[in-house]
């Protein structure tokens, strides 16, 4: 929560007591506020921000979307447990859902002795009882974002249609859209004889309220708040908070977005062998089989609708819930089962080599599993300050960045750790973190790039930023390496700019058996293509190297010690790799 005094010029933040937690929003009622947030309910400070405490008795919902007072009451909107109430201003809390059948309210707003309430189903209800009873006001207003009043006047911002104005409190509707050219409405408002509406291209609009034809307020180019990459077959993929999913078959010059997938908040990523996951934070999980054209819900078995990251360990894949722990797939996401021995708490970030697995939660705990989550121990933690905010895994280092104090590296499975932030300034935010063979890449909340060549064990810092907006997110493909910015959209720079060695990430069909392996392994590749391959144990150094062709080969490995290895296969400019385990 973030405060200003100068009518938005400057701000500050509003106390501690929200620090970190998802505020969807905000209500003043007699000079109290009120914060409604996904995961850790409803918040109040009698002190203008300075302090919060807890005022949720009653509500057992996980998503607070919307509060409104009428003047004696105060009503709490949730995602799938509909209305609640408070009649002494927050203290105790009460279901008042009589009349309504759906159970996700969307927006409120309290008008000529009215209150209305929007569906998620696209329906509009009133109560003039203080929410004792409900009435549908029996007009189809399409997915309304939001309400607004002026001079007796009751208007309502649409997702699909635009804007409704209704001259009689509610009871009929009229569309007033002349002008306005995109009907896709997230927020709506009224100001100096004036309405406002925002919609989905980030484009503002203006009308008067005596006029009759909205006009272009504000239309400087939207560049969306990009949270997650990945890439499947040809498509490069970007999952937004706030714009939805977008793919782009051309390196970005055009994107289409994803139609299928029924929130705009996009939390994780993860592309699999024939699959993509994407995690949202108010639906759970979807599923695509088309490289990202297409989603239908994968929710079998998860007890979150807020899906923060994704990893994959060999066959399995797991889900860091937002506040509900840890949850893992065999199946490729169709279905899920709760991980015992995680907290049942917010994960905030995932990472695995194919051999070990790597949680870090809410409160920054660490944990490690060596058995692909079957059994989970904590690792030593770094110091609480030092809040964990992404992970990942090169070869044996894994690498934390943290909200404070930069870049951490443990090379010993997070048994101890040595900060590795020197030589870049100031210990700043890392935002993400990625892994391309030994080469690891970081994001910091200035929009500075710094990058490893060696592993993680030391950093360069590249000296352009991105329009100084914060990196959220970091990917290599097709030569490039692309990075998500906030507010910022997608940005991409040539990998042969940073590195020596360049591969992309088309995935080469090399089956590996058997796995574990004694004397020998067999690789398996379709076609008569010349394959190059390097065993490279954990710690990255390179044990053997040759190449096959004829689409087959036996690999001895004899001489290496009972371990863990990554072998990566290259052909011409694409590679895959390998986990491989040697008992003898």
């Amino acid at each position: 929560m973030f405060r200003s005094s100068d009518r938005g010029l400057s701000w500050e933040p509003a106390g501690t007591g929200l620090q970190g937690k998802y505020v969807k929003t905000i209500l003043l009622v007699n000079g109290v506020l009120f914060a409604g947030t996904y995961c850790y309910g409803i918040f109040r400070s009698y002190d203008m921000g300075d302090t919060w405490e807890p005022a949720s008795a009653g509500i057992p919902a996980r998503y607070v979307y919307w509060l409104e007072s009428d003047g004696s009451h105060i009503f709490a909107a949730t995602y799938l447990n509909g209305l609640y109430r408070s009649s002494d201003m927050g203290d105790t809390w009460t279901a008042c859902n009589n009349g309504i059948s759906e159970n996700t309210i969307m927006a409120l707003h309290n008008f000529g002795g009215k209150t209305f309430a929007s569906t998620l189903g696209s329906t509009v209800y009133s109560t003039s009882d203080g929410g004792d009873s409900w009435q549908n006001v029996g007009a189809s207003l399409s997915g309304v974002k939001g309400f607004t009043d002026a001079d007796g006047v009751l208007y309502a911002g649409s997702f699909g249609a635009g804007v409704y104005k209704s001259l009689d409190t509610g009871q009929t509707w009229t569309q007033i859209n002349s002008g306005l050219s995109e009907t896709d409405l997230w927020a709506i408002g009224s100001c100096d004889s004036a309405l406002f509406c925002g919609v989905s291209s980030g484009a503002v609009y203006s009308r008067k309220l005596s006029g009759s034809s909205w006009s272009s307020a504000y239309s400087t180019g939207f560049r969306a708040c990009v949270g997650s990459l990945t890439e499947s077959g040809s498509n490069l993929i970007a999952a937004t908070h706030g714009s939805g999913l977008y793919t782009t078959s051309n390196n970005g010059t055009t994107w289409v977005r994803c139609t299928t997938i029924g929130t705009v908040e996009i939390r994780s990523l993860l592309s699999g062998n024939g699959f993509v996951l994407a995690g949202t934070d108010m639906l759970g999980m979807f599923r695509s089989t088309d490289n990202g054209l297409s989603f239908s819900t994968a929710n079998t078995g998860l007890g979150s609708a807020w899906i923060q990251c994704l990893v994959q360990c060999g066959s399995k894949v797991f889900a860091g819930t937002g506040e509900s722990g840890l949850y893992v797939s065999v199946n490729a996401g169709s279905s899920w089962t709760a991980v015992s021995g995680v907290p049942a708490t917010g994960i905030v970030a995932l990472a695995s080599n194919g051999a070990f697995v790597l949680a870090s939660t809410t409160d920054s705990t660490l944990l490690i599993s060596q058995d692909a989550g079957v059994s989970w121990s904590q690792t030593t933690s770094l110091v609480p300050s030092d809040k964990v905010s992404c992970l990942s895994i090169c070869y044996n280092n894994i690498i934390a960045g943290t909200q404070n104090n930069g870049l951490f590296l443990s090379s010993d499975q997070g048994v101890s750790w040595s900060p590795v932030s020197a030589g870049i300034s100031c210990n700043p935010e890392i935002r993400c973190l990625f892994s391309y063979n030994n080469h690891v890449f970081a994001g910091t909340a200035e929009g500075e790039l710094v990058y490893s060549l060696d592993s993680g064990n030391t950093w360069i810092v590249h000296p352009d930023l991105l329009d100084d907006a914060p990196m959220l997110s970091l990917y290599t493909g097709g030569g490039e390496l692309y990075a998500g910015a906030n507010a910022g959209g997608v940005w991409s720079i040539p990998l042969s700019q940073l590195v020596t060695e360049v591969f992309h990430h088309t995935e080469l069909a090399v089956i590996v058996y058997p796995n574990p392996a004694d004397r020998f392994i067999e690789a398996e590749f379709p076609g008569n293509n010349v394959i190059g391959y390097s065993i490279i144990d954990m710690n990255g150094a390179v044990y053997a190297e040759g190449v096959f062709s004829g689409g087959y080969a036996i690999i001895s490995t004899e001489e290496l010690s009972s371990g863990l290895y990554s072998i990566t296969f290259t052909s011409g400019n694409k590679y895959c790799s390998r986990q491989i385990e040697v008992v003898h």
